[in-house]
């Protein structure tokens, strides 16, 4: 069993996620003034269309493979033998995807404007099946996974100021996104030699059934995730897309940011639950589960806040003000942070690491279903705002129905540190709200306001914990159960 402590592994996959999200930041703002919304709009229209044959190539595997490799890790013959099963799985999602993918391309007449860059965008469909990722997840090695993303990064940054000069470089940006996922592909390959063996094998049977309910929850996610992408370009037009997605990238960064500590603990908590685990242990799972609903509480909350008072400056800062609509898209997408990380916490470590892959279907289907309904309306209506409203909704739709199904295990949670913690949390939001008040009052720069306020929240809601005698904090800083 990996050593590495949460703490450490939490540092590490946070550094990596800031990082992947980060390095993109930087060149936002140069993309939207180079490409313009139109052609920013154009990229993540066609984006949104391959990500679906993505979707269908994935299939779901990541999450079963690191809810059953967990288990096996210390095995090295069961992992390989697993390992060579995932590859046979792979390889037919992805025959299959790009076979799908073709006769799209053959019958979409409709989409001649797009077709091109959806071809330079189509590596990614293999890419994204054969990056074996959950290798490193399994074994919780966030070490590689850091330093790799670092140097894609940087290349992939200097790449982008290079080559992209004009409106009309939409698809050598979508080449440099292309030869990013799969180089991240081609590390990945070599060094998960470190842990298992390469092979494939078709014996695939007794996989099929879990994984296509993770495929089917994905499907569902993905409606409600890339519809509204979807029928904004079909309904409006390229700069709508081009102005949601201004803000759904910030509110992709925080929630994928946040998500990454789930990412963290579902290894630990995997090796702690299920009776065929020779690790099981029902106190360390809970002890953890408790750890991690506690920590994204103390975190989203202020988070939102935030993010919501410092909404304007953002989008200026990253998109420029010809982004200004924006603003109130990335108001209402930042109220959904708190619900979506926690149901996804919910979701990935006591319904899915349960066998409860139904009930999580069932809530993502239901909430897919209402936000495609709703989009027929507010889209039209609302534009880009309309599309952030279903987002909200289908979130909080999620949240309540994961909290529902999760009652049988309520014996897992403490709530009473948890409502604690989220009155912490409320509270650490007022103040962070006082502090931008009083700051943009005395300062008018963008970029001094936003990093001023992020400093003084940071060290204030610090403070605040660390006086209120916070358990989590406390146990952060003396090392003690991290």
């Amino acid at each position: 069993m990996p050593s590495n402590s949460i703490k450490k592994n939490t540092i590490l996959n946070l550094i990596k996620t800031l990082g992947a999200y980060i390095f993109p930041l930087l060149t936002y703002p140069y993309i939207f003034r180079v490409l313009m919304a139109e052609g920013v709009g154009k990229y993540n229209y066609a984006y949104s269309i391959v990500s679906y044959f993505v979707l269908v190539a994935g299939l779901g595997i990541n999450t079963y493979a690191i809810r059953e490799g967990a288990k096996i890790r210390d095995d090295s013959l069961k992992i390989h033998t697993f390992f060579s099963e995932m590859v046979g799985m792979s390889t037919i999602s992805t025959l299959c995807a790009y076979l799908l993918f073709c006769l799209f391309l053959f019958f979409s007449s409709s989409l001649a404007d797009y077709k091109m860059i959806i071809i330079v965008l189509s590596p990614i469909i293999i890419a994204t099946a054969f990056n074996f990722e959950w290798v490193f997840t399994i074994y919780e090695d966030f070490l590689f996974v850091t330093i790799r993303t670092f140097i894609i990064n940087v290349i992939t940054l200097g790449s982008v100021f290079l080559l992209v000069n004009g409106k009309r470089d939409v698809n050598i940006y979508a080449a440099i996104h292309s030869f990013q996922l799969i180089a991240i592909m081609f590390l990945n390959m070599y060094y998960s030699k470190k842990y298992i063996q390469y092979g494939i094998s078709f014996n695939i049977k007794s996989h099929i059934k879990p994984i296509l309910l993770l495929f089917s929850m994905s499907i569902a996610i993905q409606i409600y995730v890339n519809v509204d992408t979807t029928m904004l370009g079909y309904y409006i037009e390229d700069r709508a897309v081009g102005l949601y997605n201004a803000a759904n990238k910030i509110y992709m960064v925080l929630k994928t940011v946040v998500v990454a500590i789930v990412t963290t603990f579902t290894p630990r908590l995997t090796s702690h639950i299920g009776v065929v685990n020779k690790n099981y242990n029902l106190e360390q799972y809970k002890k953890y589960l408790n750890m991690l609903l506690r920590i994204l509480i103390l975190i989203t909350i202020p988070l939102t806040a935030g993010t919501c008072v410092l909404s304007e400056k953002i989008i200026v800062l990253l998109s420029g003000n010809d982004y200004l609509e924006a603003k109130m898209s990335l108001i209402i997408l930042a109220l959904a942070i708190p619900a979506c990380c926690i149901s996804t916490c919910i979701n990935s470590c006591v319904l899915i690491l349960n066998n409860k892959e139904q009930k999580t279907l069932i809530a993502t289907i239901v909430a897919a279903i209402i936000n495609l309904v709703l989009n027929f309306y507010f889209i039209p209506n609302y534009y880009q705002n309309g599309a952030a409203i279903t987002t909200l909704i289908a979130e909080i739709l999620v949240f309540i129905l994961v909290i529902c199904f999760s009652g049988e295990y309520k014996e897992y949670f403490d709530i009473r540190n948890i409502m604690i913690d989220t009155i912490k949390g409320i509270i650490g939001a007022s103040i962070i709200t006082l502090e931008y008040i009083i700051i943009s009052r005395m300062i008018t720069n963008t970029f001094i306001t936003i990093g001023l306020t992020f400093f003084v929240a940071v060290v204030s809601y610090g403070l605040f914990l660390i006086t209120t005698k916070d358990e989590l904090i406390w146990m952060f800083l003396k090392k003690k159960g991290f």
